[in-house]
């Protein structure tokens, strides 16, 4: 029998990277297969958690930052068709840069955004950073210890209000590192504080960034009606060295419906979490 997949654009969940081989297995061509993508095994001296892609004749290496941050710095690239061995490695010949440009692209889009969705976030990248520093755009820091209970933004004809909940006359407590909650001990969004998001259109949610200075990660997300999902760092290692992580490829956000940021234990049982929202990046979801 043959079974529908779970629409993701109506923000059901499942089979969110999976692609059906049913054509290949009749003998036909498989139109349309996305990059695969290769995950270091502790192979780099530096930091395992490079990541290779190949598609088609390429075949490109991105330093650590693509899993830890969502952000894709390339570092090797190999044109399999003449270079099977992958001995000359191109990242800086001058004639491989829009080839580069191109699988980078490609890296960002299946990321942050489940397969079966890529071709439904074709708008533009809208990124929301609330750090001082802000590095890849804009930054809407805010004057610090100016707590307001809401928050509203639009960007690109793209509305987004942000709720604080917590102790009465709980407020968004900004900070240069990002924003938090007022009430507790930090300032960061703690003790079952949550920050609550709104968008005004349905929006692909394809990364928040999050950091815990002198707290730690924990917690829970939730979308919309959807389950709630624990809040971890990338891994223990990068949860030593720096207290912070990128949760990707949360799904579609339907217009009205809230993005819950957590500290409260998952399910009860999980870490609570005390840290910030540093950053959020949306794409408008386009209809098929």
């Amino acid at each position: 029998a043959v079974s529908q997949l779970p629409d993701l654009a109506r923000g059901e969940k499942g089979a969110e990277d999976s692609l059906s081989i049913l054509d290949a297995m009749r003998g036909a061509r498989l139109e349309g297969r996305p990059p695969l993508f290769f995950n270091d095994h502790k192979e780099a001296k530096e930091d395992p958690a490079a990541v290779a892609i190949r598609a088609e004749n390429w075949k490109i290496f991105f330093d650590a930052s693509l899993l830890r941050e969502g952000k894709a710095r390339a570092v090797e690239l190999y044109n399999l068709a003449v270079d099977k061995q992958e001995e000359k490695n191109l990242v800086n010949d001058p004639n491989s840069q829009a080839t580069i440009r191109s699988l980078t692209d490609m890296a960002l889009n299946y990321r942050r955004t489940a397969t079966r969705l890529v071709n439904q976030a074709r708008g533009s990248r809208v990124m929301f950073d609330w750090r001082v520093d802000a590095q890849d755009g804009p930054s809407d820091s805010l004057p610090e210890n100016d707590p307001r209970p809401t928050l509203s933004i639009t960007r690109k004809g793209l509305n987004m209000t942000i709720k604080a909940k917590g102790e009465q006359d709980a407020g968004i407590s900004p900070n240069p590192r990002g924003l938090g909650v007022s009430g507790g001990k930090l300032g960061q969004v703690e003790s079952g504080e949550v920050l609550e998001i709104v968008f005004d259109r349905d929006v692909i949610v394809e990364s928040v960034g999050i950091v815990a200075g002198n707290g730690t990660c924990g917690g829970f997300y939730q979308m919309g009606q959807g389950a709630p999902l624990a809040i971890y760092c990338v891994d223990a290692d990068n949860d030593a060295k720096a207290q912070q992580g990128v949760i990707s490829d949360l799904g579609v956000l339907p217009a009205g419906q809230a993005l819950r940021l957590d500290s409260s234990p998952h399910h009860g049982v999980e870490a609570a979490g005390s840290w910030r929202l540093e950053t959020l990046t949306v794409r408008v979801l386009a209809s098929k």
